[in-house]
């Protein structure tokens, strides 16, 4: 297509494609382009990688079985994920310079922020200090609060250590308002697709925005109640509120969060 100019492909497992599209806002705001095409894509289901994966920790990655319904984040039955394969790709561009070429704009990144808590080449980490701080990057930098909020797209291993450590980074952002805010893996329904996992997540949300509904969560039936999450389980919810926030860790420490809000 004879795309030219500013190009980086950051490569930070299940989180890179997500910050792929915290590059891009970054590089757009600094006036490094104008427009940009990022995202992830993933192909993963190849017996090198499937290997890697079984190396990496004590805890399985992914649930065992063919049951479709074992992909359970946050659940007390939780054994890990069901892998996917997958690609999503945004337009990301200068807001005037989308205005004047007539561009149909779905919504805008309002925030981005990345951590790394050095935690190795293991399943993120069950401490959510370091993902707590790239959240609030994010929702300080698009001025949200949380009434603001429509729900927060999480991670969801379905790993303990993994759903553990993203439950606490929200309690350490929200404290005791925890209960008023809605999250879901809206991923269940596709199967974790590793780096397209993010960019998927944030066109669903920005397409809840429009649509005015919450992707909900599929599998959970059991929630773990020691997570303190008010997770939307099997069915859509009304959508109020106008801002999503997504989240994505990767092996590695990686933490990334990103806001996008409706124009």
């Amino acid at each position: 297509y004879g795309l030219q100019g500013y190009c980086k492909t950051p490569v930070n497992d299940t989180a890179g494609g997500l910050e792929a599209l915290g590059m891009a806002y970054s590089a757009i705001r600094r006036g490094a382009a104008d427009v940009l095409l990022s995202g992830g894509c993933e192909a993963f289901l190849h017996p090198f990688s499937l290997n890697l994966l079984g190396q990496l920790s004590e805890y399985s990655y992914c649930a065992t079985g063919d049951n479709p319904r074992d992909y359970r984040p946050f659940d007390q039955r939780a054994t890990g994920l069901i892998l996917a394969e997958g690609a999503g790709i945004c337009v990301l561009e200068d807001y005037d310079h989308a205005l004047r070429r007539g561009a149909t704009i779905y919504g805008e990144i309002a925030g981005y922020g990345q951590t790394n808590d050095a935690n190795g080449p293991t399943v993120p980490s069950s401490n959510g200090k370091q993902y707590a701080r790239a959240i609030r990057r994010a929702i300080q930098e698009g001025t949200i609060s949380l009434k603001d909020i429509a729900y927060f797209s999480l991670d969801g291993r379905a790993l303990p250590p993994s759903d553990q450590g993203e439950a606490e980074a929200l309690q350490l952002v929200f404290g005791a308002d925890i209960e008023q805010l809605l999250v879901s893996v809206p991923r269940t329904t596709q199967g974790h697709s590793y780096a397209a996992a993010g960019p998927i997540d944030t066109i669903t949300a920005l397409l809840a925005l429009e649509e005015k509904v919450i992707p909900p969560t599929i599998n959970c039936e059991e929630l773990d109640p020691h997570y303190g999450l008010s997770m939307v389980q099997d069915d859509a919810r009304p959508l109020t509120g106008s801002a999503v926030l997504i989240g994505a860790r990767g092996i590695g420490g990686m933490n990334v969060a990103l806001a996008v809000k409706k124009i």
